[in-house]
């Protein structure tokens, strides 16, 4: 298997020279690479807006919930996903956390590197700042606390990548 974003061969649940999360069967566990660690500069725990986001049918199943879930899906145009979003040398990673890959349908993982991203910006958030990543392939949103750092952090990489 090649990894789609830096077409390096090799297997596993993750590619072992850029972190990206390689397709996988069923539910595994969402554990990086022993390495990926040495490349982290930055992270932030945080919710993360993920559009096609599912939740599986044990927990949707409870009617309070489904009517909860699909009404803010609908009116969100998607579910925010709690887990860490990690900064390293060359892109940005979210990575759900446990109980995230449990209750929805597939491991929402994300890498961005940072070579894609056009522009980070802040806007309003309800008790957390949404930071919202621009790349020419849409925008990915963050919510997480010290948002204004993590914004620097993420353009000091960006200028020295």
């Amino acid at each position: 298997m090649f990894c789609p974003s830096c077409g390096t061969e090799g297997s596993g649940n993750f590619c072992m020279k850029c972190g990206y999360a390689l397709k996988r069967e069923g539910n595994a566990p969402s554990v990086p690479p022993e390495n990926w660690a040495q490349n982290i500069i930055g992270k932030r725990l945080c919710n993360a807006f993920i559009k096609d986001a599912e939740v599986k049918a044990p927990f949707y199943a409870i009617t309070s919930v489904n009517a909860v879930i699909s009404d803010f899906k609908e009116r969100m145009g998607g579910l925010w996903v709690g887990g860490a979003t990690y900064l390293t040398k060359d892109a940005i990673v979210f990575r759900p956390n446990l109980v995230n890959r449990l209750v929805h349908k597939q491991d929402y993982s994300v890498r961005i590197p940072l070579s894609e991203i056009v522009a980070v910006q802040k806007r309003f958030g309800f008790v957390t700042q949404i930071i919202d990543i621009k790349t020419g392939k849409g925008i990915f949103s963050i919510r997480c606390f010290r948002p204004n750092s993590f914004i620097d952090m993420i353009n000091n990489a960006r200028r020295t990548s």
